[in-house]
């Protein structure tokens, strides 16, 4: 007969279960965002950021230096 477990239980396996899985996170969601995907060929090789973020960086930037430009 199966086990019943509470409820501290299941929460204790559940993160266990969770870091044992690097591929998930908030953290891996930000990188894969800003990054290029990663190439399974050649896994060693650094990731360049990805044109439209550098795009969208860049642009908001550039924004800021007005609105202090013209506001200072």
């Amino acid at each position: 007969m199966a086990k019943t477990m509470t409820k501290s239980e299941v929460n204790t396996l559940l993160r266990k279960h969770l870091k044992r899985r690097t591929e998930i996170g908030f953290g891996n969601l930000i990188v894969n965002t800003v990054l290029e995907p990663p190439n399974p060929f050649e896994p060693d090789k650094r990731r360049l950021p990805r044109k439209a973020f550098v795009l969208v960086a860049l642009s908001l930037l550039a924004l800021v230096g007005v609105f202090v430009g013209f506001n200072l």
